[in-house]
């Protein structure tokens, strides 16, 4: 229900600027995708997270060792080379007790541009959280971090009137705002600035990532730069 909420959210903000502004394309759409590095997120936790009572560190929440996120996206490409895009995710972890969710903002810039393709360099900054589940250690406790995401993506787009297929290859770094450990539910066990201070929390990973766009992405009034699937499309 969260993504479809952001969805529409996305839908009633992108279509009427694409109408107010001289727009050349836009597009809104659906995306989903995962993380490949590390095999285990994340790389790792804060030290205040851990079991220091025995001989070795361990976890007190439980690493991902596989996810999903969905969520929606939407574009608007104000010249045929620069695109500005928005971001919705909710990420879920595979056998993990793991959930996400966050909002980005995003601009990228066309390196090739051709008639029905193009390949796209670009970054996005925004706000999230995340919260992981408790190890059979402890297995009413749990973490969670509010995050400032900071992204980049490569990203391949092939075109006709009026849809858009992207591939992305991403990497991203989360930074944490504040992180509190909850040595039961609802028991406060550790505050947020005592985790935030220890060094060793290390929220960061690479992935890929695949959405559909629906929109208008036909040729238009001054041409150039490639518009997709021919005759001109005007308006009338």
């Amino acid at each position: 229900m969260f993504s479809a909420l952001l969805f529409s959210t996305l839908l009633t903000s992108i279509v009427p600027h694409a109408a107010a502004l001289d727009v050349k394309w836009w597009g809104i759409g659906p995306t989903v995708g995962t993380m490949a590095v590390p095999g285990k997120y994340p790389f790792a936790f804060p030290a205040n997270a851990k079991d220091t009572t025995g001989d070795e560190d361990e976890p007190l929440v439980q690493k991902v060792n596989g996810d999903i996120s969905f969520g929606a996206r939407g574009v608007l490409y104000p010249a045929a080379k620069i695109r500005l895009g928005a971001r919705a995710l909710v990420g879920l972890g595979i056998g993990q007790p793991w959930t996400s969710g966050q909002f980005t903002l995003e601009y990228d810039g066309a390196l090739v541009n051709e008639d029905g393709f193009q390949l796209l360099a670009g970054a996005g900054i925004g706000a999230g959280f995340e919260r992981f589940g408790g190890t059979t250690a402890a297995p009413e406790g749990y973490l969670v971090a509010n995050y400032f995401p900071v992204r980049a993506q490569l990203s391949a787009l092939l075109r006709d009137r009026t849809r858009a297929y992207e591939v992305s290859l991403y990497g991203m770094w989360h930074i944490v705002a504040d992180q509190t450990y909850y040595a039961s539910q609802g028991a406060d066990g550790v505050t947020g600035a005592d985790i935030a201070t220890v060094p060793g929390a290390l929220y960061g990973g690479f992935g890929i990532e695949g959405t559909v766009f629906f929109g208008d992405f036909r040729s238009q009034k001054g041409g150039g730069g490639g518009g997709g699937g021919g005759g001109g499309g005007g308006r009338g």
